[in-house]
C-alpha cells in the first residue's frame, strides 16, 4: 500500500528540516499534541511518525523499495535528518484512530481484485460497514487513470484520498469521483483489514531529548495519560459496583442488566463497542472484560454516558453525587487526562 497521510487537520505544514533540530522536534509534539502524525518527505525518502499520549506508537520509512517500522524506521529518519532536507508537515489525529494509521502498514488482504462487473463501490461499502471492517478499500479504473482508497475504523470511513490528488478532499468528494470513474470504465476493489491490538507499543525514540542515544523513558517517565491503559479499567469497575450499589438501595439490583443494556444500546451508535449486539463489553460480576482493543478515553466517555443514562433514570443523581465524591477525588488525574470532567448531571467529556 502506498503511504497515506491522515491530513485533515494540520498543525504544522512545509518546516523545513535544516531549520529544525528533529529530535527536540519530535519531543516538543510529545509533550503539547494528544495524537498526531510526523510526516517527513525529501526527494529519495518518506516517513511518518505517529504519537499517542507522549508516546511513539508507531512509525515507518521508505527509501527507493526498502521499507522499516518502529525503531529502525525512526532511527533512519533521524539519521537522514542529518544529511538531507526533509520537508515535515504534523497533522493531529483523532486518539481513537491512532492504532489504524499507526498499523495500517500491517494490514491483511481480505478480499483481493474485486471487479465491478460483481459489485460497486456503494454496495462494498455497506457489506464492509455492516462487516465493522477496521482497514481500507483500494479501489482503481482498470486503465489504472484514476484511483484512491477509503478507510474504515469499526465500519465508518473515517478518511479518503485520491492519487492522482496532492490536496486534501472530503470523503463524499473522493468516494463521488471513485464511482463516477469505475463505473464509466469499470474497475477493480481490494480489501484489507488491520489487525486487532494486542497491546500497546511505545516505540524509543533515541536522542529525542536532545542529546545522541539518550533514553527518554529514563529521563523523562511517561505522562499520567499513558498510565490510563493499567488503571482505567479498574476504575471503571469500581465506579459500576458503586452504581450497582445504588440500584441494590433502590431495590432495583436485579434490573442493572436491563439498564445497562438500555444505556449502552443507546450509546452505541456513538460508542460501537458497547452495542450489544456485538458483545465486545462485557461487565459481570463486577468485572469488565473487551473483546477488542477500544482506546481509553473513548472507554471512559463510553461508559461514563452510561453511567449518567442510568442514575438519571432512577431519579439519583443526588445520590450518586454524594456516592461518588471519594471516586471522583481519587481518580481526578486520570479522568483529566482524558478529557473528562464532573458536571452536575454526572461525568461528560470535555467540549
Amino acid at each position: 500500500m502506498r503511504p497515506v497521510i491522515p491530513d485533515e487537520k494540520p498543525i504544522l505544514k512545509g518546516l523545513q528540516s535544516y531549520y529544525l533540530h528533529l529530535p527536540k522536534f519530535i519531543e516538543h509534539h510529545r509533550n503539547e499534541v494528544a495524537a498526531c502524525a510526523i510526516h517527513l518527505k525529501s526527494a529519495v525518502s518518506e516517513g511518518v511518525l505517529y504519537l499517542d499520549s507522549g508516546e511513539c506508537v508507531g512509525a515507518f520509512c521508505r527509501s527507493g523499495s526498502t521499507t522499516l517500522q518502529d525503531e529502525p524506521a525512526v532511527a533512519s529518519l533521524l539519521d537522514a535528518a542529518a544529511r538531507q532536507n526533509f520537508q515535515i508537515s504534523v497533522y493531529e489525529i483523532d486518539p481513537a484512530l491512532v492504532h489504524l494509521w499507526a498499523n495500517s502498514i500491517n494490514a491483511r488482504l481480505l478480499h483481493r481484485d474485486l471487479t465491478s462487473d460483481i459489485t460497486d463501490l456503494d454496495r462494498l461499502i455497506a457489506k464492509m460497514a455492516k462487516e465493522r471492517l477496521t482497514g481500507f478499500i483500494e479501489a482503481a479504473t482498470h486503465d489504472g487513470a484514476i484511483s484512491g482508497i477509503l478507510f474504515f475504523h469499526a465500519g465508518d470511513i473515517v478518511h479518503g484520498a485520491l492519487s492522482s490528488s496532492g490536496t486534501p478532499q472530503s470523503i463524499e468528494a473522493v468516494r463521488e469521483r471513485l464511482n463516477e470513474a469505475i463505473k464509466a470504465k469499470g474497475g477493480t476493489f481490494q480489501v484489507s483489514t488491520i489487525p486487532d491490538r494486542e497491546e500497546r507499543r511505545s516505540i524509543e525514540v533515541n536522542g529525542a531529548s536532545g542529546a545522541p542515544g539518550e533514553n527518554r523513558a529514563a529521563a523523562n517517565p511517561p505522562r499520567q495519560a499513558a498510565k490510563g491503559d493499567r488503571s482505567l479499567i479498574p476504575a471503571l469497575e469500581e465506579l459500576l459496583r458503586l452504581v450497582e450499589s445504588l440500584c441494590r438501595e433502590q431495590r432495583k439490583s436485579a434490573d442493572f442488566g436491563a439498564l445497562w443494556r438500555k444505556a449502552a444500546l443507546h450509546a452505541a451508535d456513538r460508542y460501537g463497542f458497547l452495542d450489544p449486539f456485538a458483545k465486545e463489553f462485557h461487565y459481570a460480576e463486577g468485572k469488565i472484560r473487551l473483546e477488542v482493543p477500544v482506546e481509553d478515553r473513548l472507554l471512559a466517555s463510553g461508559v461514563l454516558e452510561c453511567v449518567q443514562a442510568i442514575i438519571g433514570s432512577l431519579g439519583l443523581t443526588g445520590r450518586f453525587k454524594e456516592k461518588a465524591a471519594a471516586w471522583f477525588a481519587e481518580h481526578a488525574a486520570l479522568l483529566n487526562d482524558l478529557g473528562i470532567r464532573e458536571a452536575a448531571g454526572g461525568p461528560v467529556s470535555k467540549s
